[in-house]
């Protein structure tokens, strides 16, 4: 029996790790259900761009830590929570576009 779905390339605007993380989560989702959908890959790439977002939020949070160190200043401390409540936001919403395409 012969895979009838079609190939999806990484979208050009991806980089090189998103791109190799597309390819890997396409080859998932065809073992999963064997159709891949134009819509599904779609939903990869934007799984894909959350998880680099979430990745750069974390580099981003530890430098801050680094930088704050003992600082009494409310600003600091404010951008912290900041930061890491855009973490918090990005991992649930990538855990759920996870469930939702069944990687």
């Amino acid at each position: 029996m012969t895979d009838k779905t079609p190939d999806f390339p990484p979208p050009r605007w991806l980089t090189r790790a998103e791109k190799a993380e597309f390819a890997k989560l396409i080859a998932v989702r065809k073992a999963v259900s064997n159709q891949v959908t134009a819509t599904d890959a779609m939903l990869v790439c934007d799984l894909v761009t959350a998880r680099s977002r979430l990745i750069a939020m974390r580099a981003l949070f530890k430098r801050a830590v680094a930088d704050c160190g003992d600082s009494d200043f409310l600003s600091p401390q404010r951008h912290l929570l900041s930061i890491a409540s855009g973490i918090d936001r990005t991992t649930a919403a990538t855990q759920k576009m996870a469930v939702q395409l069944g990687v």
